[in-house]
């Protein structure tokens, strides 16, 4: 029989709970995190002894909503409680959308000493109304994707024509467009259902949003299992390993798919246009659809990988 005396029975209620909790240091600038409980060390792969001393907003997504995790720090004037939705990232670098509750801790003075905060992951679809949930802008209807959460078509051509996203150019920077798309994605879902599908969608997204996690990269879903990407700075052979990668990512999550033509496990075709020397990124957009097509049309073998010059 376990002796009460030894045990600390807060600690037990709290590491048995379903949800992450975290406490953090009211006292300090940066909200340093005091204890994790386990849910919050399997939600976000970070052990808490890693965390330990250290602000929240080391794991924040570096695209995420400004302030995310610093508005749950501040909280509110009043002091009251809040709720944020934070973009973050998992350990192994797969993204992770948090819909995270806090509340105040007082002493006998009634200040505010510490920070308690609950973490429970909630669906990407949300993104929106979170955003206004949690006191922030909302995006624009349509700019997400409501399955994965990556930008949608049209957030995707708005976001290529933000000054953050200058077009290449004479002496501009070099720039690659990335076209994948997943190998007999119909042939899943007839076998798995429409929901599986859905699934291994979200799991590749995942997977490829890992793959391009720069605040300059541009990733969003294009369409059905069609996904494009944009990213500065890469050209000749690291845009070949770049797009190997991706291939490589999708490979090793090892998504079963026993009626493919061409391969046990799910697959993805790249296609890749460098962007420069004058070429208009729409135009090296398109390229890579096309080229996206040609290789699908002709799938010389299971996840093919395409380059084509501007």
């Amino acid at each position: 029989m376990t002796d009460p005396q030894t045990v600390d029975p807060w600690r037990l209620l709290i590491d048995a709970l379903p949800d992450g909790a975290v406490l953090t240091d009211a006292t300090v600038p940066d909200g340093s995190v005091l204890y994790a409980n386990r849910a919050f060390e399997r939600l976000t792969g970070y052990a808490a002894a890693d965390l330990l001393g250290r602000p929240l907003p080391v794991f924040d997504h570096p695209d995420g909503e400004p302030g995310g995790h610093a508005r749950l720090r501040n909280g509110s004037p009043a002091g009251a409680g809040m709720r944020s939705i934070v973009r973050a990232v998992h350990r192994d670098g797969s993204p992770l959308l948090l819909d995270v509750h806090s509340a105040p801790v007082r002493d006998a003075q009634g200040r505010i000493t510490h920070w308690a905060s609950v973490y429970r992951r909630t669906e990407i679809r949300s993104m929106a109304d979170a955003g206004e949930a949690a006191g922030g802008t909302a995006r624009r209807a349509g700019q997400r994707d409501a399955l994965t959460g990556l930008l949608s078509r049209d957030g995707f051509e708005a976001r290529l024509r933000e000054p953050a996203v200058p077009a290449p150019g004479r002496g501009g920077p070099a720039l690659a467009v990335f076209c994948v798309d997943v190998d007999d994605l119909a042939g899943y879902n007839d076998t798995f259902g429409r929901a599986a599908g859905d699934a291994m969608l979200k799991r590749v997204a995942a997977a490829l949003g890992a793959a391009f996690r720069r605040s300059s990269d541009v990733l969003a879903r294009w369409d059905g299992g069609t996904f494009a990407a944009v990213a500065h700075g890469m050209q000749g052979e690291a845009v070949q390993q770049h797009a190997e990668a991706l291939r490589v990512r999708v490979r090793d999550l090892c998504i079963h798919h026993p009626r493919s033509r061409f391969g046990r496990f799910v697959s993805v075709t790249v296609t890749v246009v460098p962007a420069g020397g004058g070429a208009e990124l729409a135009q090296s957009l398109q390229a890579a659809l096309a080229s996206l097509e040609e290789a699908k049309a002709a799938q010389p073998a299971p996840g093919a990988l395409r380059f084509t010059l501007p």
